[in-house]
């Protein structure tokens, strides 16, 4: 985007989908002293700094804390709140770029801002400095609001077809395709980590099997495997949590006879973590639910 007018862009599509590529591909675009058409040079000062993760003007926003909200610290300043540790993007964008082309902001899982941090970026997005740009990603378009789509470049990630997959990773097992949902990331990252998911997928094919007093130790269980999950994927733990679910929930459909009930459960879990239900207490009453008619 070497004279491109446009200064935001919101990537939106599934987990897995490339996203978060696209997103580095674009912003090293944009910091770039001499970009082409093809994308970024990769050999100035700005490029080689943002290789090394040392860019003084990038900087990336991700969901923090036990809420796991973009707050609105991270769009202006808050007294006695830096949960974010960034520079708040109002402040951030009031000085010029050091040594890129432009200064860049990327938000990931720009879903998870909450209504005032929304609201206040909205008014960054109107009247954006010359030299301000925006990357967001999100896999729930439906919940960044309306005016903030409109001020963004949409971009639609779609997952590669099968065919694409086999020639991307010709060597990938069945059960990895299948439990990666069509992602080669997530695909690699499973095949690279055996430790990590090879138990979970033994774990899901013996839970229908266990007696209904194991509800609680499978809690505790399920929590081991999805903190091995959250040290493969170098994600958050809720993240994790709900990564590990998508899996087990799969597992559960594909490898046993898991009634509908059963699978409505599974479902409902996720929702409720991901809406910051408490993992453990949402956990306690899944494999409650999963082993009620066991013996």
């Amino acid at each position: 985007m070497p004279d491109s007018p446009i200064h935001a862009v919101l990537l939106y599509g599934p987990e897995g989908s490339g996203k978060t590529t696209l997103a580095d591909l674009i912003s090293q675009s944009w910091l770039c002293k001499t970009p082409s058409e093809g994308g970024a040079c990769g050999a100035c000062q700005a490029c080689q700094a943002f290789s090394r993760a040392r860019c003084a003007d990038y900087q990336r926003i991700v969901p923090v804390g036990p809420s796991n909200w973009i707050k609105s610290s991270a769009i202006y300043p808050v007294p006695n709140d830096d949960d974010h540790r960034c520079v708040p993007v109002t402040q951030y964008f009031r000085t010029a770029p050091l040594g890129s082309r432009n200064k860049v902001v990327a938000f990931e899982d720009a879903d998870r801002m909450n209504a005032s941090a929304a609201n206040a970026l909205l008014k960054t997005l109107e009247e954006p400095p010359r030299y301000a740009r925006l990357v967001l990603t999100t896999r729930h378009l439906g919940r960044i609001l309306p005016t903030i789509q409109s001020r963004c470049l949409g971009v639609l990630c779609e997952m590669p077809s099968a065919e694409q997959i086999d020639r991307m990773l010709p060597d990938l097992s069945e059960a990895h395709r299948t439990f990666a949902h069509r992602s080669p990331a997530i695909a690699s990252v499973m095949r690279a980590n055996p430790e990590a998911f090879g138990p979970l997928l033994d774990f899901a094919a013996l839970l229908p099997g266990r007696p209904r007093t194991h509800a609680l130790t499978a809690t505790e269980e399920f929590l081991t495997h999805a903190a091995r999950v959250e040290k493969a994927m170098n994600a958050g733990a809720r993240f994790a949590n709900t990564k590990a679910l998508e899996i087990l929930g799969e597992a559960l459909a594909v490898r046993t006879a898991l009634g509908a009930a059963r699978t409505q459960a599974v479902v409902e879990a996720h929702r409720r973590i991901v809406g910051n239900g408490n993992p453990s207490v949402v956990l306690d009453g899944l494999f409650s639910a999963i082993l009620a008619e066991s013996p």
